[in-house]
């Protein structure tokens, strides 16, 4: 295996997104477009999500992140919770 394919994770992590989508939160159902880069908060707020992890590390299932502010929300995000603890508004994930 090649140098580039052990850390293509890292290289996508750090290059720019490619497309956004617009986030509906749900308590069921992960985000449509699979794991974002990173979202995007419109309405600052509380936001409770799951974290995608990685080689080694637990998910963060349930996340509850206090006080988020308007901006980039630097965290690789499968899930935007509706319920119990996301206020944050205008959300849209980046891929």
């Amino acid at each position: 295996m090649s140098n580039f394919e052990l850390n293509i994770d890292a290289l996508n992590a750090i290059s720019p997104a490619k497309a956004t989508a617009a986030v509906t939160p749900s308590d069921g159902s992960p985000l449509p477009d699979g794991v974002s880069k990173w979202l995007w908060i419109g309405g600052a707020g509380d936001l409770k999500v799951d974290l995608e992890g990685g080689a080694g590390l637990p998910s963060s299932v349930g996340q509850v992140f206090l006080g988020v502010p308007q901006g980039i929300f630097p965290y690789r995000v499968t899930k935007v919770y509706a319920t119990g603890g996301t206020t944050a508004t205008d959300i849209q994930a980046a891929y």
